[in-house]
């Protein structure tokens, strides 16, 4: 019996693997992953952790967490770091908008709108991606108000507080109060990564990674 326990924790088949997880991960590309990995590692207790990218790097370092599901830029000389989705980004405006009975629109027509967007010291990749395009377009965005979450600022959007820009991947959540917009044109563009330490040898650690790059390979 120990012995079989002793390699089936070597093959990475049991024991306890804790994942960091960015909410807007939730849209597109984790529940697959999380899901296909429970059916086929069922022994192997999963624990999941809802943070922001710059509190999973630092829980990475600090060894609270076996990998992170984050959003790119994230660097540090510690840690892997790979790319696994890219996503263009959409407007959100209120339902009784000008513009919600489109379909689509050009970003600088919302150049005289009030914005609501996630903080950049939470993510800085769509904070300073959609400054930097609205700048090259011509025009200064007025942020009217910053939030820790992409399901905040759609919910702030809803309450008539603004427009607001989020990955295309969160048109998945339906709210009767907002349209979501495709943009013509230049858009910003967010991308998704997995980090994990550097020399970590668990393979509870390498069995997930395997999943995930055989499910969505980078």
């Amino acid at each position: 019996m120990a012995v079989r326990a002793a390699r089936s924790a070597a093959q990475g088949r049991i024991g306890r693997l804790s994942v960091a997880f960015v909410g807007s991960a939730t849209y597109g590309w984790l529940p697959e992953v999380i899901r296909a990995y429970q059916e086929r590692h069922p022994d192997v207790e999963l624990v999941l952790r809802e943070m922001s990218t710059p509190m999973q790097v630092e829980a990475l370092i600090a060894g609270e967490v076996d990998i992170g599901v984050l959003r790119l830029p994230a660097q540090h000389p510690d840690l892997h770091v790979r790319l696994v989705e890219r996503d263009a980004c959409v407007a959100v405006v209120p339902s009784a908008h000008p513009l919600a009975a489109r379909s689509s629109l050009f970003l600088v027509e919302l150049a005289d709108e009030p914005f609501v967007l996630v903080s950049r010291a939470i993510w800085p990749g769509l904070y300073d991606g959609f400054i930097t395009l609205a700048r090259t377009l011509g025009f200064e965005p007025r942020v009217r108000l910053e939030v820790t979450e992409v399901q905040t600022a759609v919910g702030l959007v809803a309450a008539g507080l603004g427009v607001s820009i989020v990955p295309s991947a969160t048109e998945r959540v339906h709210r009767r109060e907002v349209r979501y917009l495709h943009m013509d044109g230049q858009s910003p563009t967010v991308e998704l990564g997995v980090a994990w330490r550097r020399g970590d040898t668990s393979p509870l650690v390498a069995s997930f990674l395997e999943l995930a790059e055989a499910l969505h390979p980078w």
